[in-house]
């Protein structure tokens, strides 16, 4: 049966141009010939209200009357017709269970066919499905990225290409965008025919929610995911080797931001890193003028060559306000010929120092000790020629 909205009823039976409009309700029928052949046909059922107006169980018992109506025609007449109450409801049930899977289904489809051109022009790959996963469209671009060829995977569930730890996640994604709620792309692990862990990058669309079906438009990133993930490796990596060195190392921006304050720098000064990145200078860390200093000598070409200083004697400011003696050698970071950062390692020359001071004064005693004795020698010497004429 079908339901033809705002249809001038009236109209197709009598020629009234003002007549209101209507719901008609248009039922194919085979009409029995005597000589036992059918003849197609139509009943048509008339109701003067729009669709619009007419609530859920009044347009329910409109198709209910059509398909009864319908079953009594075609046994030949309409006096066999004679339902109770319950039998009408159990009939309605049953009628209802047969045929609104089919119009659903029907009306998804026509409805996945409208954007049809739109879904095979685009270059990501384009699926629409259901809130439990069934597949309803495929095109062409996701048969080439996942390897599966649309006729063998409509009507079959996405989840059995995704990995059982996402199928929650996806069910409530799908769930969602029929909803009509908006969501970030998010990453998921299929499995191609060919056995390979492909990882892609999907987002949604609710352009079909109306019909309860969800657009998941994807793209392949695999290989990108791959580097991402090595790349991290050597973050981390890096990271932790420039926080074991023992030396203090301080990397800041041409703004004096400091981006960068590994351990060594934080057992030196008494600053944690949370204190100082992106929260002070970095000259802040040195005595006045000190930093303004430094810079200008690794501009100079007679520190070590331009953007470059070699070790020198330095002074930091600790977390308690006392200079710290540091060895300090820099550099400037380039990016495309132009400065866009500083960085520093420094060594704590306080226990350095410290040695060399007792040892110098370990010699000093060690020179007036020498001296004490040559007195002594020649004092007993003297004595001796003294006694002896």
């Amino acid at each position: 049966a079908t339901i033809l909205e705002g249809a001038r009823s009236r109209a197709l039976l009598f020629p009234d141009r003002n007549a209101k409009e209507s719901t008609v309700l248009v039922l194919p029928l085979p009409t029995p010939l005597h000589d036992g052949t059918a003849q197609g046909g139509a009943l048509l059922l008339l109701c003067d209200e729009p669709v619009a107006q007419l609530d859920r169980g009044q347009g329910e018992f409109l198709q209910l009357c059509a398909q009864l109506l319908s079953l009594a025609l075609n046994q030949g007449s309409v006096t066999r017709l004679a339902l109770r109450p319950l039998e009408l409801e159990g009939q309605r049930e049953r009628t209802q269970r047969v045929t609104m899977p089919k119009v659903l289904s029907e009306r998804r489809r026509e409805a996945v066919l409208q954007y049809r051109e739109f879904f095979e022009a685009s270059a990501d790959g384009m699926m629409v499905l259901d809130g439990r996963g069934e597949v309803y469209y495929f095109n062409r671009t996701a048969e080439q990225i996942t390897g599966y060829a649309a006729v063998g995977l409509v009507q079959r569930s996405i989840l059995e290409l995704v990995q059982e730890t996402q199928h929650r996640g996806l069910r409530r994604a799908l769930q969602q965008a029929i909803d009509q709620v908006s969501l970030l792309p998010f990453d998921l692990q299929v499995t191609s025919t060919s056995g390979e862990e492909l990882v892609l990058s999907a987002s949604t669309s609710a352009v079909l929610a109306e019909h309860g079906l969800a657009v998941l438009s994807f793209r392949d990133v695999t290989q990108q995911r791959f580097l991402e993930g090595e790349l991290r490796k050597t973050k981390d990596f890096l990271e932790r080797l420039i926080d074991s060195t023992v030396d203090g190392i301080i990397a800041a921006d041409l703004l004096g931001d400091i981006m960068l304050f590994n351990q060594g720098a934080a057992r030196i000064t008494g600053f944690s890193a949370d204190e100082v990145i992106h929260k002070r200078k970095v000259w802040s860390l040195y005595p006045g003028g000190e930093a303004q200093r430094i810079m200008a000598a690794m501009r100079a070409a007679d520190h070590g060559g331009p953007g470059r200083l070699s070790p020198s004697r330095r002074s930091l400011i600790g977390k308690d306000g006392t200079e710290i003696p540091v060895s300090l050698t820099a550099s400037i970071i380039y990016e495309g010929g132009q400065e866009v950062a500083t960085v520093g390692i420094f060594s704590d020359l306080r226990e350095r120092l410290s040695i060399e001071q007792r040892l110098q004064q370990a010699q000093e005693r060690l020179v007036q000790s020498e001296r004490q004795a040559i007195i002594a020698e020649l004092a007993g010497a003297a004595a001796h020629e003294l006694n002896q004429p």
